[in-house]
This record gives structure tokens, sequence and C-alpha cells, in this order.
């Protein structure tokens, strides 16, 4: 059970959720040893990136009922909402939104995203939140179908612009369009400018990785600066965290 759920985690991680989902089955056919609750978290996680929301609902409530901490439980309530959400039942989103302010605290990076997001009273772009998590997940072709789908009428605020290009830089940095990645987040840097949005400090980060890898160790080191310059986001202790270590190891390379 323990080498199936570092499976699974691993497998997330590196954006091959599908594969995730097979050991994920797989454990729960397990029933020897001790019970392994955060599974049904990671479980609903891939369900949610593979657009089976349905499915997802009924396992972010499995893991709110039996796991013994209050951590990842705002951000489950989250994830219900934005499911019911994305299949268009605004009811229960917003039912399931006043329960996760209400419930756990925001302790761990996912229970702070959610905490921030949930600050706003309006809900995400439905689009590309379909693209995130089908991103997050390594379904990358049903990732761009739906971003080719979106319209400028689709992107009303300055928001869901940067958010767009953010998500086509993802997308094409996943799938290995380094150029065209490149192209897009210098384009999410721009739009983000000082507003209170992970997209520039990501962006930024990802700029340095690539530029590391490409040998650029002076872009590198700008894009690594860059990205812990942004004062306030939900990943900023993650991002600079990220970009204080490779700094570190640039200079320790080049002593």
């Amino acid at each position: 059970r323990l080498l199936l759920f570092i499976g699974v985690n691993m497998l997330m991680k590196d954006g091959r959720s599908e594969e995730a989902l097979a050991l994920a089955h797989e454990l729960e056919k397990q029933k020897d040893g001790l019970p392994v609750h955060y599974i049904d978290y990671l479980h609903a996680e891939i369900l949610i990136q593979k657009g089976e929301y349905t499915k997802a609902i009924s396992y972010y409530n499995q893991f709110i009922k039996n796991f013994p901490s209050d951590s990842f439980k705002k951000d489950s309530y989250y994830k219900i909402s934005l499911s019911y959400w994305l299949q268009g039942d605004t009811r229960n989103a917003i039912l399931f939104a006043d329960k996760a302010r209400i419930t756990g605290n925001d302790k761990a990076e996912p229970d702070q995203h959610a905490a921030i997001q949930l600050l706003d009273e309006s809900f995400p772009n439905k689009k590309l939140l379909k693209a995130r998590y089908a991103i997050d997940g390594g379904y990358y072709k049903e990732a761009a179908a739906i971003l080719n789908s979106v319209t400028p009428a689709e992107l009303s605020t300055l928001k869901d612009q940067t958010e767009f290009y953010y998500r086509k830089a993802r997308l094409a940095h996943r799938t290995g369009e380094i150029a065209t990645a490149k192209v897009y987040y210098k384009q999410s840097i721009d739009m983000t400018k000082n507003s209170p949005w992970y997209f520039g400090a990501n962006s930024a980060l990802q700029l340095g990785y690539i530029a590391k890898a490409q040998n650029d160790i002076d872009n590198a080191r700008r894009y690594f600066q860059l990205a812990m310059t942004y004062p306030k986001h939900e990943y900023k202790t993650s991002i600079d965290s990220k970009a204080r270590t490779e700094l570190e190891q640039l200079s320790t390379a080049k002593a």
C-alpha cells in the first residue's frame, strides 16, 4: 500500500495522472495494512483533472469524512464547489464555497490557495479552470482543445487574459514547445505587473529553469531573482523557496 501510494504521488507530480489513477485503483484493492485516507484526496484530484466531476466530489467527501486532520479540508470543500461550478450547478457551488470558508485551516499550501481564492465572491473562468486541471494531470490534448476554443469575449477581465497566456505557456512547456512557452511566459510577466496573481512569479521561475537548461546562466539568475520579487500571491512560499535554491546552486557551481 505504501509503495502504491508513493507511486501515485510521484506520477501525479510528473503530470502522469492517468497512470497514477491505475495505481490508485490497485491500492484500493489492497485491504491489508493501515488506512491511507490521503489517497482519497489524490484520487479526487485526478478525477477533477480528468473532468469526472461527480466522481471527484464523491472522493473529496470520503476524504473529508475519514481524514483525521483539518489539513486539505478547506481545499477539498473548495474543489467540491468548483466541481459543481464546472457542471453548471451554481447553487451547490455557492453552498460548498461557503462551507470551505469556515472549514479547516490554511497551513497547507492547497488550503492557502483555496483561502485566497475564496476571498473573491465570483467563480473562476470555467474554460481556464478546466484547462488548468487538464494540464496538471497530463491531459494535454484535452487542454489544447479547451484553450483553442476560448474566444476574446470569454476573457472579460485582465486576470483572465493574463491567465490565458499563462496556461498557453504551461501547455507549451509541458509538451516540449520551449520557444512558444518562452513567448507566453514573457507575456504573462508583462501582464501580471504588480497584480497579486502568481502567474508572473511562476512564469519567471519557469523561464529560469529553461535558461538554466540552455546553459544561459545570466538569464537564469535574472529570472530566478525576478520570481522572488512578487510580493503577494498564494504560492509565494514555494516559488521563492525554489528560486532561492536555484540561485544557491548557481552560486555554488560558479564558485
